[in-house]
Protein backbone atom coordinates (compact mmCIF):
# COMPACT_ATOMS: atom_id res chain seq x y z
CA UNK A 1 0.00 0.00 0.00
CA UNK A 2 1.32 3.46 -0.89
CA UNK A 3 1.02 6.15 1.75
CA UNK A 4 0.86 9.80 0.68
CA UNK A 5 3.39 11.47 2.99
CA UNK A 6 1.71 14.85 2.63
CA UNK A 7 -1.66 13.54 3.79
CA UNK A 8 -0.07 11.43 6.50
CA UNK A 9 1.77 14.41 7.95
CA UNK A 10 -1.30 16.60 7.69
CA UNK A 11 -3.28 13.97 9.51
CA UNK A 12 -0.70 13.75 12.27
CA UNK A 13 -0.54 17.51 12.67
CA UNK A 14 -4.26 18.12 12.60
CA UNK A 15 -5.15 15.09 14.65
CA UNK A 16 -2.77 15.92 17.47
CA UNK A 17 -3.90 19.54 17.60
CA UNK A 18 -7.55 18.55 17.61
CA UNK A 19 -7.03 16.08 20.44
CA UNK A 20 -5.61 18.74 22.72
CA UNK A 21 -8.04 21.45 21.66
CA UNK A 22 -10.99 19.10 22.11
CA UNK A 23 -10.04 18.91 25.77
CA UNK A 24 -10.47 22.67 26.10
CA UNK A 25 -14.17 22.97 27.00
CA UNK A 26 -14.05 19.91 29.27
CA UNK A 27 -10.87 21.10 30.95
CA UNK A 28 -12.41 24.55 31.37
CA UNK A 29 -14.46 23.31 34.33
CA UNK A 30 -12.69 24.62 37.39
CA UNK A 31 -12.70 23.18 40.88
CA UNK A 32 -11.25 26.20 42.65
CA UNK A 33 -12.94 28.98 40.67
CA UNK A 34 -9.89 29.99 38.61
CA UNK A 35 -9.17 29.07 35.00
CA UNK A 36 -6.16 29.66 32.78
CA UNK A 37 -6.59 30.55 29.10
CA UNK A 38 -3.42 29.31 27.41
CA UNK A 39 -2.17 31.12 24.30
CA UNK A 40 0.58 29.47 22.27
CA UNK A 41 3.38 31.13 20.39
CA UNK A 42 4.80 31.02 16.87
CA UNK A 43 4.60 27.76 14.88
CA UNK A 44 2.71 26.05 17.72
CA UNK A 45 -0.87 25.25 18.66
CA UNK A 46 -2.96 24.27 21.66
CA UNK A 47 -1.10 20.94 21.66
CA UNK A 48 2.06 22.54 23.12
CA UNK A 49 0.43 22.83 26.56
CA UNK A 50 -0.42 19.12 26.78
CA UNK A 51 2.21 18.31 29.42
CA UNK A 52 1.45 21.43 31.47
CA UNK A 53 -2.33 21.02 31.63
CA UNK A 54 -2.44 17.91 33.88
CA UNK A 55 -0.45 19.71 36.58
CA UNK A 56 -2.83 22.68 36.47
CA UNK A 57 -5.96 20.56 36.48
CA UNK A 58 -4.57 18.36 39.24
CA UNK A 59 -4.34 21.48 41.39
CA UNK A 60 -7.98 22.33 40.72
CA UNK A 61 -7.59 24.90 37.95
CA UNK A 62 -9.65 25.02 34.79
CA UNK A 63 -7.76 25.14 31.50
CA UNK A 64 -8.73 26.42 28.07
CA UNK A 65 -5.93 25.98 25.51
CA UNK A 66 -6.79 27.78 22.29
CA UNK A 67 -5.59 27.55 18.71
CA UNK A 68 -4.95 31.02 17.33
CA UNK A 69 -6.20 31.71 13.78
CA UNK A 70 -4.15 29.94 11.12
CA UNK A 71 -3.00 27.29 13.58
CA UNK A 72 -4.23 23.83 14.55
CA UNK A 73 -7.28 22.77 12.53
CA UNK A 74 -7.21 26.19 10.89
CA UNK A 75 -3.69 25.81 9.54
CA UNK A 76 -3.00 26.36 5.85
CA UNK A 77 0.41 25.26 4.59
CA UNK A 78 2.55 26.67 1.77
CA UNK A 79 1.97 24.29 -1.18
CA UNK A 80 5.67 23.50 -1.45
CA UNK A 81 6.09 22.53 2.21
CA UNK A 82 5.26 18.86 1.72
CA UNK A 83 7.33 18.48 -1.44
CA UNK A 84 10.61 16.84 -0.47
CA UNK A 85 13.35 17.59 -1.22
CA UNK A 86 12.21 21.14 -0.57
CA UNK A 87 12.14 23.53 -3.53
CA UNK A 88 13.70 26.46 -1.74
CA UNK A 89 12.87 28.93 -4.52
CA UNK A 90 9.17 28.19 -4.08
CA UNK A 91 9.19 27.77 -0.32
CA UNK A 92 11.01 31.05 0.29
CA UNK A 93 8.64 33.12 -1.87
CA UNK A 94 5.13 31.65 -1.44
CA UNK A 95 2.86 34.11 0.34
CA UNK A 96 1.54 32.94 3.69
CA UNK A 97 -2.07 32.89 4.82
CA UNK A 98 -0.93 35.06 7.72
CA UNK A 99 -0.50 37.96 5.31
CA UNK A 100 -4.30 38.28 5.31
CA UNK A 101 -5.18 37.55 8.96
CA UNK A 102 -5.60 40.79 10.96
CA UNK A 103 -4.54 41.15 14.58
CA UNK A 104 -8.21 41.60 15.50
CA UNK A 105 -8.85 37.95 14.57
CA UNK A 106 -6.19 36.82 17.05
CA UNK A 107 -7.57 38.98 19.84
CA UNK A 108 -11.10 37.73 19.10
CA UNK A 109 -9.98 34.12 19.55
CA UNK A 110 -8.56 35.00 22.97
CA UNK A 111 -11.78 36.72 23.97
CA UNK A 112 -13.64 33.57 22.92
CA UNK A 113 -11.32 31.60 25.20
CA UNK A 114 -12.22 33.89 28.10
CA UNK A 115 -15.92 33.31 27.45
CA UNK A 116 -15.34 29.54 27.30
CA UNK A 117 -13.61 29.68 30.68
CA UNK A 118 -16.49 31.67 32.13
CA UNK A 119 -18.97 29.16 30.73
CA UNK A 120 -17.00 26.45 32.56
CA UNK A 121 -17.71 28.11 35.87
CA UNK A 122 -14.60 30.27 36.28
CA UNK A 123 -14.95 33.21 38.62
CA UNK A 124 -11.37 34.27 37.89
CA UNK A 125 -9.68 34.05 34.48
CA UNK A 126 -5.93 34.34 33.97
CA UNK A 127 -4.56 34.82 30.46
CA UNK A 128 -1.24 33.07 29.83
CA UNK A 129 0.86 33.56 26.72
CA UNK A 130 4.09 32.17 25.36
CA UNK A 131 6.36 33.97 22.91
CA UNK A 132 4.41 35.56 20.01
CA UNK A 133 1.17 34.94 21.91
CA UNK A 134 2.04 37.88 24.12
CA UNK A 135 1.21 40.34 21.32
CA UNK A 136 -2.48 39.46 20.84
CA UNK A 137 -2.83 38.81 24.60
CA UNK A 138 -1.72 42.37 25.30
CA UNK A 139 -4.28 43.81 22.90
CA UNK A 140 -7.03 41.47 24.10
CA UNK A 141 -6.32 42.33 27.73
CA UNK A 142 -6.99 46.01 27.08
CA UNK A 143 -10.23 45.05 25.30
CA UNK A 144 -11.65 42.82 28.04
CA UNK A 145 -9.80 44.00 31.13
CA UNK A 146 -13.03 43.92 33.15
CA UNK A 147 -13.52 40.21 32.34
CA UNK A 148 -10.08 38.90 33.36
CA UNK A 149 -8.08 38.85 36.55
CA UNK A 150 -4.45 38.66 35.52
CA UNK A 151 -1.82 38.15 32.85
CA UNK A 152 1.14 35.78 32.78
CA UNK A 153 3.76 36.20 30.07
CA UNK A 154 6.05 33.19 29.57
CA UNK A 155 9.12 34.54 27.82
CA UNK A 156 6.52 36.33 25.75
CA UNK A 157 6.23 39.55 23.79
CA UNK A 158 5.26 42.13 26.42
CA UNK A 159 5.47 45.71 25.30
CA UNK A 160 4.53 49.10 26.77
CA UNK A 161 1.97 51.49 25.30
CA UNK A 162 3.15 53.12 22.10
CA UNK A 163 5.91 50.59 21.39
CA UNK A 164 5.43 47.62 19.05
CA UNK A 165 7.28 44.39 19.78
CA UNK A 166 9.12 44.77 16.48
CA UNK A 167 11.21 47.49 18.10
CA UNK A 168 12.84 44.80 20.24
CA UNK A 169 14.13 42.89 17.22
CA UNK A 170 17.07 45.28 16.90
CA UNK A 171 17.95 45.94 20.53
CA UNK A 172 21.56 45.11 21.49
CA UNK A 173 20.42 42.42 23.93
CA UNK A 174 19.17 40.39 20.95
CA UNK A 175 22.54 40.37 19.21
CA UNK A 176 23.20 36.70 19.97
CA UNK A 177 19.67 35.33 19.48
CA UNK A 178 19.60 32.18 17.35
CA UNK A 179 16.18 32.12 15.66
CA UNK A 180 16.90 34.70 12.95
CA UNK A 181 19.35 32.49 11.02
CA UNK A 182 16.70 29.75 10.81
CA UNK A 183 14.15 31.93 9.02
CA UNK A 184 13.49 31.33 5.34
CA UNK A 185 12.43 34.02 2.87
CA UNK A 186 11.72 37.72 3.35
CA UNK A 187 9.08 37.97 6.10
CA UNK A 188 7.93 41.37 4.89
CA UNK A 189 7.26 39.94 1.43
CA UNK A 190 5.70 36.56 2.26
CA UNK A 191 3.78 37.85 5.28
CA UNK A 192 5.17 35.47 7.89
CA UNK A 193 8.17 34.23 9.81
CA UNK A 194 8.87 30.90 8.07
CA UNK A 195 10.82 27.89 9.34
CA UNK A 196 11.20 24.32 8.12
CA UNK A 197 10.27 22.05 11.05
CA UNK A 198 10.43 19.00 8.76
CA UNK A 199 13.97 19.67 7.61
CA UNK A 200 16.19 16.60 7.35
CA UNK A 201 19.34 18.72 7.16
CA UNK A 202 21.35 17.82 10.29
CA UNK A 203 22.96 21.27 10.46
CA UNK A 204 19.58 23.02 10.34
CA UNK A 205 18.09 20.62 12.88
CA UNK A 206 20.99 21.14 15.25
CA UNK A 207 20.67 24.91 14.93
CA UNK A 208 16.90 24.65 15.47
CA UNK A 209 17.38 22.75 18.72
CA UNK A 210 20.05 25.17 19.94
CA UNK A 211 17.84 28.17 19.19
CA UNK A 212 14.58 27.00 20.71
CA UNK A 213 14.81 23.69 22.52
CA UNK A 214 18.31 22.90 23.76
CA UNK A 215 17.00 21.22 26.90
CA UNK A 216 14.05 19.38 25.32
CA UNK A 217 14.22 15.59 25.11
CA UNK A 218 14.99 14.54 21.53
CA UNK A 219 11.92 12.31 21.24
CA UNK A 220 9.65 15.04 22.60
CA UNK A 221 11.18 17.56 20.21
CA UNK A 222 10.68 15.24 17.23
CA UNK A 223 7.02 14.83 18.15
CA UNK A 224 6.68 18.60 18.43
CA UNK A 225 8.38 19.18 15.08
CA UNK A 226 5.80 16.91 13.43
CA UNK A 227 3.02 19.11 14.83
CA UNK A 228 4.55 22.52 14.24
CA UNK A 229 3.54 24.59 11.24
CA UNK A 230 6.14 26.38 9.11
CA UNK A 231 4.60 29.85 9.17
CA UNK A 232 4.03 32.32 12.00
CA UNK A 233 2.40 35.76 12.03
CA UNK A 234 4.73 38.65 11.36
CA UNK A 235 2.81 41.89 10.74
CA UNK A 236 1.39 41.91 14.27
CA UNK A 237 4.85 42.67 15.66
CA UNK A 238 4.53 46.20 14.27
CA UNK A 239 1.08 46.98 15.67
CA UNK A 240 1.29 49.76 18.26
CA UNK A 241 -0.56 48.99 21.52
CA UNK A 242 -2.73 51.67 23.09
CA UNK A 243 -2.87 50.64 26.75
CA UNK A 244 -4.68 52.51 29.48
CA UNK A 245 -4.14 52.79 33.22
CA UNK A 246 -7.72 51.67 33.87
CA UNK A 247 -7.60 48.78 31.38
CA UNK A 248 -4.45 46.77 30.76
CA UNK A 249 -2.51 48.82 33.28
CA UNK A 250 -4.79 47.85 36.15
CA UNK A 251 -4.40 44.10 35.68
CA UNK A 252 -2.10 41.97 37.82
CA UNK A 253 0.82 41.23 35.53
CA UNK A 254 3.47 38.52 35.82
CA UNK A 255 6.39 37.32 33.73
CA UNK A 256 8.05 33.90 33.72
CA UNK A 257 11.64 34.45 32.61
CA UNK A 258 13.34 31.59 30.77
CA UNK A 259 16.98 32.00 31.68
CA UNK A 260 18.48 29.93 28.83
CA UNK A 261 16.28 31.38 26.09
CA UNK A 262 18.00 32.05 22.75
CA UNK A 263 14.84 33.32 21.05
CA UNK A 264 14.00 36.12 23.46
CA UNK A 265 17.20 36.62 25.39
CA UNK A 266 17.03 36.99 29.17
CA UNK A 267 18.33 40.56 28.99
CA UNK A 268 15.63 41.37 26.43
CA UNK A 269 12.98 39.90 28.72
CA UNK A 270 14.32 42.17 31.49
CA UNK A 271 14.26 45.16 29.14
CA UNK A 272 10.63 44.57 28.20
CA UNK A 273 9.68 44.22 31.86
CA UNK A 274 11.47 47.46 32.72
CA UNK A 275 9.79 49.31 29.83
CA UNK A 276 6.31 48.25 30.89
CA UNK A 277 6.98 48.94 34.56
CA UNK A 278 8.08 52.44 33.62
CA UNK A 279 4.76 52.96 31.87
CA UNK A 280 2.76 51.64 34.84
CA UNK A 281 4.97 52.32 37.88
CA UNK A 282 2.16 51.79 40.38
CA UNK A 283 1.59 48.23 39.14
CA UNK A 284 4.97 46.54 38.66
CA UNK A 285 5.41 43.17 36.99
CA UNK A 286 5.94 40.18 39.25
CA UNK A 287 8.64 37.84 37.96
CA UNK A 288 9.83 34.29 38.46
CA UNK A 289 12.67 32.45 36.72
CA UNK A 290 12.74 28.96 35.24
CA UNK A 291 16.07 27.57 34.04
CA UNK A 292 14.98 26.55 30.57
CA UNK A 293 15.14 27.17 26.86
CA UNK A 294 12.37 28.99 25.00
CA UNK A 295 10.35 25.75 24.80
CA UNK A 296 9.75 25.63 28.55
CA UNK A 297 6.34 23.93 28.09
CA UNK A 298 8.16 20.95 26.59
CA UNK A 299 11.28 20.88 28.75
CA UNK A 300 9.99 21.88 32.19
CA UNK A 301 6.20 21.43 32.21
CA UNK A 302 5.91 20.70 35.94
CA UNK A 303 8.12 23.62 36.95
CA UNK A 304 6.21 25.91 34.58
CA UNK A 305 2.85 24.84 35.99
CA UNK A 306 4.10 25.43 39.52
CA UNK A 307 5.28 28.91 38.54
CA UNK A 308 1.90 29.70 36.96
CA UNK A 309 0.02 28.51 40.04
CA UNK A 310 2.26 30.61 42.25
CA UNK A 311 1.54 33.68 40.13
CA UNK A 312 -2.21 33.12 39.79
Amino acid sequence: MTVDRRNLLKGCILGASAAVFANGPASARTQNGTSFVLIHGSWHGAWCWANVTPHLMGAGYGVVAIDLPGHGLGATFPPSYFERPLNMDDFSTEESVFADIPLSAFTASIVDGVRTAKAGGAKRVILVSHSMGGVPMTFAAEEVADEIDGLIYISACMMPPGKPWGDYFEVPTQADEKVGPLLIGDASQIGCARLDPLSADPTYREAFKAALAADVDDDVLQAALNMMIPDAPFQMYFEVPLLTTTGFGALKRSFVKCTEDYAIRLATQDLAIADLDAAFPDNPTRTVEVASSHEVMLSKPKELAEAMIGLA
